[in-house]
């Protein structure tokens, strides 16, 4: 089962995105600040790292270079944020993330992101590994659809 390490300072939206993974079949770990992922990066060994780019003691930008040494791989890592300004998306690929989702972010842009076919299960996705996406080709976000009610 491919594994995926989620870090962002705020614990309620490191658990939404470690338990919408889950839903997707990926084996995760959630870190709630930039020291935690360093320390727990090696022992989980993930494939593909999650990072807000806007943690409380560092940025998700100067965090990966230090994730990638620390773990001596060269994951596959999206940068997430609630930053909407083009610039932050231009100094994420800058600083080597292969993609960029932008909060809020909803299940299909992070299967997307995270290379499951669409319409792919769970169990779907541990039995077969979808393809990596493409840098580049990650949605900023999924549309907002009306609420039914």
């Amino acid at each position: 089962m491919t594994r995926v390490l989620v870090v962002d300072d705020w614990e309620d939206t490191a658990e939404i995105f470690a338990e919408l993974a889950r839903t997707l079949g990926f084996e995760v770990l959630a870190a709630t600040s930039a020291q935690a992922a360093l320390e727990q990066i090696t022992a989980f060994d993930p494939a593909i790292l999650l990072v807000d780019l806007a943690l409380g003691e560092t940025s998700g930008c100067e965090l990966l270079p230090k994730l990638r040494q620390a773990s001596g791989r060269c994951h596959r890592a999206i940068a997430i944020t609630a930053w909407i300004n083009p610039e932050y998306r231009a100094l994420a690929r800058l600083a080597g993330f292969d993609g960029f989702l932008l909060k809020p972010v909803g299940r299909a842009a992070l299967a997307h992101a995270l290379g499951v076919p669409a319409g792919a299960s769970a169990a779907d996705r541990a039995a077969a590994p979808g393809r990596e996406p493409t840098p580049g080709s990650h949605p900023a976000r999924e549309p907002r659809r009306p609420d039914p009610r």
